[in-house]
């Protein structure tokens, strides 16, 4: 049962892609963790995968607003996170990210909680859907996991691949 989970989300990712939204702005997409540092000291390397759903709301073409939903695996095991952010700038953006959610275990739930920067570059910005990649510095912590082990804080280097659905205008102009 727990191959299915990611299935699902890729099919729910892929029904993104088949049926844009016109009304909204959505952005799906994968995030790639590059491990840099832990609470025990440096170690660069992978450290999982997310899956990504959010949705932008649009205060102005330079400034738009960020929720989502992320599914992804650490090196704390599988958790889902929800991430709110603030996106400055068109082409080329920076955005401000605080996450928080459950780690989930067998054992019983752990809080994640954490922040990141980030370089957003769109490409492809006249068509639809959009293709953005971004690179960025993101902290994530789970304070219970000090009961199993002493690696509850990452730093990581997230280099996440988005696509845009929604109107061609982000304005609504």
């Amino acid at each position: 049962m727990s191959c299915n989970k990611p299935l699902i989300l890729l099919f729910i990712l892929g029904t993104f892609a088949l049926f844009p939204v016109r009304g909204q702005f959505v952005e799906a997409g994968l995030n790639v963790p590059v491990g840099l540092a832990h609470s025990a000291g440096f170690d660069f390397g992978g450290n999982g995968l997310g899956l990504e759903v959010d949705y932008l709301h649009v205060f102005s073409p330079k400034l738009k607003a960020r929720g989502g939903f992320e599914f992804g695996y650490t090196g704390w095991g599988n958790q889902i996170l929800l991430p709110l952010g603030v996106r400055f700038g068109e082409k080329h953006q920076m955005e401000l990210e605080l996450v928080n959610g459950p780690a989930l275990y067998e054992q019983q739930n752990g809080y994640v909680t954490g922040g990141g920067v980030y370089y957003t570059y769109t490409l492809f910005g006249d068509s639809m859907p959009r293709l953005k990649i971004s690179i960025g510095l993101r902290c994530t912590v789970q304070p219970s996991y000090r009961e199993y082990s002493n690696l509850y804080t990452y730093f990581d280097l997230p280099v996440r691949l988005h696509w845009q659905f929604g109107r061609r205008n982000p304005a609504g102009k």
